[in-house]
């Protein structure tokens, strides 16, 4: 593990030799991962073990600058994060003239030297919010402590992490941190609990957190005391109170410095945990680091740091531009030239891809959906990406994408347009899905106009004939996605209809009532994920406004059955029902280079009873939506099965479908895809965290993997299981979470992802969606609202006035954004306080969702 100084002037580097570096040479001869076995090993040529930053488990990736000759870490200035403190002024303090200060450490042979500018003021602190969190712990106060500070918890409060309960202070990585000295009998009230972690004092008269450290605290700690601080690497295992600065610790140690100053500044540079010990020294004593005479008063815990993965929207303007810039790179730069700049395990946003498109494309099954693996592979594979962006900026935390606000957005505004209005799709973020048909839906303009499609792009080499996975034309897309495009295309309509339900609170209420695993990692994949990316991807080509009005269907049944577009197709091929061309040239007709289903459609022909047999056919590629007899009887009655399946094999001329790339095996070519699915990791953090009733991984295959698997010539194979969704298959990832070179089963990628892990080096920001509360739904998702209020009249504004100023006092903003709707800011109080301020009467009536129920139902079906 690594500290940078900020407070202080830099120590000479130490040394710290990792601990779990070496050793195990892994097992890799022994397990074959999932992605070897489907293409012979060749996806995993390129990947070798991920050094760490640390003591072994959680660090990040760390670059060759960063690596001493020995294996261990040393102190670099370049680690700093640019400009983060421009926002700050930090005063001077006064310098320390004594001499006696300089020490040498045994152990290390390391010079320290107390602060020549140093934060000479003790800063007010953002209220802690999580002392509802606790559960039965008991506080005790102490007269003498520390309370570490971000530049987000100053904006937010101590918010972020408050559900994992800890129990001590979080710090997150390549992140300034401040650690200021608190003294309650000089006016600083805090509560520390019995595990060392800082909890605010709930003020009695109002029920708001106090925690704002005054002037007078400046004056008595700053003026006539000075302290020594000490921090080292350490694990999680002992509590605060059996601290000792061991040899151990000593031999761990990254910081060791004498300052006059109230608060020094630091910047951890992996994940963990860290041992802080801070000592108080009359201001006439020449005691601090390295003096043998005790100090009058002590203080030590221990913090845990880790990344933190904030809603996109939520982030600081500049680590917006941080996240975005370095985003930018995993696409735009090849991958040799990505491995001279960042190492040689850096891959980019085209091998991702590549990998992901070559497992969830196969023809017998899908290895990355559609089964309980999807949450364990969607999960390792975002964590591995965002290992690789932490390759170009160390800092960079992948954020998610609450989609939920902007479905409640839509659902104010009684229009779907508000939702593809939303910041999201600006050209500065993700940009627009209202794409040109005449330019074939590629994405034209902002930051990711003209991402490209196919390997050589991303300087892979790589065929079908390698084991690859390619469409016709040799692009990152499924066989029977034969869209012909070079470059990323979208598009806000899917078969002429325009989707009207995004994954809404509705949807993750639902899902957060599934408490077995099995059923939870099962429903998870469809209403609240899938629904994202077939409304961002898009269909086109295929015509079927037209012809379902030409064979006299209503609007809405051919709207419904129109959502199925995104998986009709595949599931034929996989059945060997439709069959797609292999290759076809660039410069080719894309009228001719599709998909058919020409034998089976045939055979039907000849059939005694066409449409029965037509029937049968597609309620076995689709039993959901061809059920009812609606879906294939038009409004007069007549059967239309036949030509229902000629037309979703694309049998007419003038017909060809088109998928958009985050709705095929492809998805991850869409920069889009990697905010999704850390929205779905939270959802299952929260569910785990709020506790499960059965956490068993169901051994047979047909509750393990959720369609039917196939046989080489398309039959169904009775009890097949598909590999990549048993607790025990070996899946494509390794050096996640440890430097073995072993890759993890699905068993253990559950422990290792589950939230608060020792491994785990991310956790997310909160689990609130106060924008739920208008929706009828606590903003913890936990419980739905008993009753709702009525519209207020412009007389009843004043008792809520009233409630946000004494709950809320001054606060403006949550999690960074904006907020003037004071049902927000009464829920947020109730939630984080335990203020009976608000109640369920305070609220507005639930909205429904645009679109017909039966609309809404049958796009259920399809995700």
């Amino acid at each position: 593990m690594d500290v940078s100084l900020y407070g202080a002037e830099p120590m000479t580097p130490m040394s710290l030799t990792e601990s779990g570096a070496s050793g195990a040479s892994g097992t890799s001869g022994m397990r074959r991962p999932l992605l070897a076995l489907l293409t012979g090993g060749l996806c995993f040529a390129s990947i070798a073990s991920v050094h760490k930053l640390g003591t072994g488990a959680t660090g990040g990736p760390m670059t060759d600058e960063a690596v001493n000759g020995n294996g261990g870490v040393s102190l670099a200035a370049k680690l700093k994060r640019p400009n983060a403190r421009a926002e700050y002024e930090y005063g001077d303090a006064n310098s320390l003239k004594d001499e006696s200060y300089l020490s040498k450490s045994e152990e290390t042979g390391s010079q320290t030297r107390p602060s020549k500018k140093a934060k000479a003021e003790v800063k007010s602190f953002s209220s802690d919010s999580s002392a509802g969190a606790a559960g039965s712990k008991t506080y005790t106060k102490q007269s003498f402590g520390f309370v570490a500070d971000s530049d987000y918890s100053r904006r937010d409060g101590a918010t972020a992490g408050a559900q994992y309960n800890f129990g001590y202070p979080l710090v997150e990585p390549y992140r300034i941190t401040t650690l200021s000295v608190t003294d309650s009998l000089s006016g600083a009230s805090n509560y520390f609990d019995g595990e060392g972690g800082r909890r605010a004092l709930a003020d009695q008269h109002n029920g708001s957190p106090r925690a704002t450290v005054g002037a007078r605290v400046e004056a008595q700690l700053a003026d006539s005391n000075r302290y020594r601080w000490r921090i080292a690497a350490t694990d999680g295992s002992s509590s605060s109170e059996s601290l000792e600065w061991t040899a151990s610790l000593d031999a761990n140690s990254l910081v060791d410095s004498a300052t006059t100053a109230t608060s020094l500044e630091v910047t951890f540079t992996s994940p963990g945990w860290y041992a802080v010990f801070v000592d108080e020294f009359p201001a006439n004593s020449n005691r601090g680091a390295g003096q043998s005479n005790a100090p009058h008063r002590s203080y030590q815990s221990k913090v845990v740091c880790r990344y933190v993965r904030r809603e996109i929207r939520a982030l600081f303007p500049e680590d917006q531009s941080l996240f975005f810039d370095t985003l930018e790179i995993m696409y735009r730069t090849s991958w040799g030239e990505g491995q001279a700049k960042y190492g040689n395990v850096w891959r980019n946003a085209g091998v991702f891809a590549r990998d992901h498109n070559n497992l969830a494309a196969q023809r017998e099954c899908d290895h990355m959906h559609d089964g309980l693996g999807f949450l364990t592979a969607h999960g390792a594979l975002t964590l591995d990406f965002e290992k690789a962006m932490q390759m170009v900026d160390p800092s960079i935390s992948i954020p998610y994408w609450d989609f939920t606000i902007d479905a409640q957005a839509a659902s104010e505004s009684g229009s779907i347009k508000s939702w593809y209005d939303s910041e999201i799709f600006d050209k500065s973020f993700f940009g627009s899905v209202a794409t040109d048909a005449t330019n074939g839906h590629v994405v034209e303009e902002g930051r990711w106009a003209y991402v490209p499609v196919n390997m050589a792009a991303y300087g892979i080499n790589g065929s079908q004939a390698a084991g690859n996975v390619l469409n016709a034309y040799g692009h990152l897309r499924a066989p029977w996605n034969t869209n012909s495009a070079s470059f990323l295309t979208r598009h806000n309509q899917t078969s002429g209809y325009t989707q009207s339900s995004p994954p809404s609170c509705e949807w993750h209420y639902e899902q957060l009532q599934f408490t077995d695993w099995a059923l939870f990692g099962r429903e998870i994949q469809y209403e609240p994920h899938g629904k994202i990316h077939t409304m961002v991807a898009g269909v086109w080509g295929n015509k079927q406004d037209h012809y379902w009005e030409e064979m006299g269907f209503e609007a809405r049944i051919g709207a419904s059955i129109a959502m199925s577009s995104f998986g009709f197709q595949k599931d034929l091929w996989r059945r060997h029902w439709m069959q797609c061309p292999e290759a076809c040239s660039s410069d080719a007709d894309t009228d001719t280079c599709k998909c058919s289903c020409s034998p089976i459609l045939s055979e039907l022909r000849t059939s005694d009873n066409r449409e029965m047999a037509a029937t049968d056919v597609l309620q076995a590629v689709d039993g959901s939506t061809f059920s009812d007899a609606e879906s294939h009887l038009n409004a007069d009655g007549e059967e239309r099965s036949f030509e229902i399946l000629e037309l979703m094999c694309d049998s007419y001329d003038d017909t060809h479908t088109m998928i958009g790339d985050l709705g095929n095996s492809g998805g991850p070519i869409d920069p889009l895809f990697w905010p999704v699915h850390p929205t779905i990791d939270r959802l299952w953090h929260w569910r785990r965290l709020n506790g499960m009733d059965d956490e068993s991984w169901p051994s047979d295959a047909k509750h393990t993997y959720f369609h039917d698997v196939y046989g080489k010539d398309g039959s169904v194979e009775a009890g097949g299981s598909c590999y990549g969704h048993g607790p025990d298959d070996v899946m494509s990832w390794r050096n996640l979470f440890d430097t073995d070179d072993h890759y993890y089963t699905n068993r253990e990628l559950y422990n290792y992802l589950a939230p608060g892990s020792e491994e785990l080096p991310y956790i997310y920001d909160s689990f609130l969606w106060p924008h739920c509360v208008s929706e009828g739904y606590s903003a913890d998702l936990n419980s739905k609202l008993e009753t709702a209020k009525p519209q207020q009249s412009a007389g009843d504004e004043g008792d809520d006035d009233e409630a946000v100023q004494v709950c809320c006092c001054s606060q403006t903003t949550f999690l960074g954004i904006r907020c003037n709707r004071k049902k927000f800011w009464i829920e947020i109080c109730r939630m984080l306080t335990g203020s009976r301020l608000a109640t369920a009467a305070q609220y507005s009536p639930h909205h429904p969702r645009p679109g017909t129920a039966e609309e809404d139902e049958e796009e259920r079906g399809h995700q």
